[in-house]
């Protein structure tokens, strides 16, 4: 089911801690894995934070996605190494919690990365 996993061997390597990011499909409730097959995780390393997200869903959905709030301020910018072109997301706060939104088909998946 799942198309696009190739970019994950280079990433599943890394050093650090991994934590579930809540989730909210279509700004609805927040959870970590949610009704539409969408869910995600962080890998934290000293100061870098890296977000992985898949859509194991039947259908597109846009999603925004917890990030730590000291690692990644609101303003500051993510990139998706997973595919070409290379897409940016900026952080965002609202109600005192940060996350970047992204949109995923079925069956794919992206890795954001802190843009330098």
């Amino acid at each position: 089911m799942v198309k696009k996993i190739d970019f994950l061997a280079e990433y599943g390597k890394l050093d650090g801690a991994r934590y579930y990011r809540e989730v909210s499909i279509d700004g609805g409730f927040w959870q970590v894995l949610t009704d539409a097959g969408f869910i995600a995780f962080s890998n934290i390393a000293e100061f870098d934070e890296t977000v992985f997200a898949f859509n194991f869903g039947k259908q597109e959905a846009t999603a925004r996605i917890t990030v730590d709030k000291n690692l990644s301020p609101a303003g500051m910018k993510f990139k998706d190494v997973s595919g070409t072109p290379q897409k940016s997301y900026t952080v965002e706060e609202v109600d005192g919690r940060n996350f970047v939104a992204l949109t995923l088909k079925p069956g794919y998946g992206a890795v954001l990365v802190k843009k330098g």
